[in-house]
């Protein structure tokens, strides 16, 4: 499921800040990497379980990770050494067949677009998606995308999925298509397993075609793990 939550910023045994950060930080004053720091990706883990659990009023919410988590290139937003936000993003390839998270009980995609079926393409799912609300919204947001893009774009990704909530979706759309991803395409027919322990919400599925868009050079970002870059101008 990709999301966008928060909740202000609380006590934390993984080094989360005590205390609510100032509102709408600046996109300058964050870095963003995509990381193997177990450090960092265990406070992004153990915000994404709050956020959970009051998102979806779940008190008792754990997620354990999964093969998912450790096969996944994980996007970390942080402000000095304090993550406030990240991203999953899963890829499947010619040579690595493992099902996409979204991809339970059965449901495959390439079962619903066509142009998966050759088993030639890479194709890849963006999921747990989540920002504190200080961060949320605006550039900060975008720039998210952006980083996600680069990365697609790297690995010679050619689709990428998403399932939410219709609104958050909408969101999603215009934010892809603010960065010049055009064909992003909410798919309301096709119907996807719902999420395990979050069966009661209703997902819906997104399309995105990557493409190298004008401007981009081989350096434009953070498309490296361990690799981090400040707010990138357009």
């Amino acid at each position: 499921m990709l999301l966008i939550l928060g909740t202000p910023v609380t006590s934390s045994s993984s080094g989360l800040a005590e205390e609510r950060l100032p509102i709408k930080k600046r996109c300058s004053d964050l870095r963003f990497e995509f990381t193997t720091d177990p450090r960092l990706l265990g406070q992004y883990r153990e915000m994404y379980e709050r956020e959970c659990r009051v998102a979806f009023h779940i008190p008792g919410f754990r997620e354990a990770e999964t093969m998912h988590d450790r096969k996944a290139h994980i996007l970390i937003v942080r402000h000095g050494d304090q993550c406030v936000g990240g991203g999953r993003f899963s890829v499947r390839t010619p040579e690595q067949l493992d099902p996409l998270p979204l991809e339970l009980d059965g449901f495959r995609l390439e079962d619903h677009f066509p142009e998966l079926a050759s088993g030639q393409l890479s194709y890849g799912e963006f999921s747990r998606l989540v920002l504190l609300p200080e961060f949320r919204g605006g550039d900060i947001t975008l720039e998210m995308w952006r980083h996600f893009h680069r990365k697609c774009v790297a690995l010679n990704v050619a689709m990428v999925y998403a399932a939410a909530p219709l609104a958050n979706l909408r969101a999603y759309r215009k934010n892809t298509l603010a960065i010049g991803l055009k064909d992003t395409v909410i798919h309301r027919g096709i119907e996807i397993p719902p999420y395990p322990s979050r069966e009661y919400v209703k997902d819906y599925l997104l399309s995105i075609v990557i493409e190298a868009l004008p401007g981009m050079s081989s350096g434009s970002g953070a498309t490296n793990d361990n690799q981090s870059v400040s707010c990138l101008a357009d």
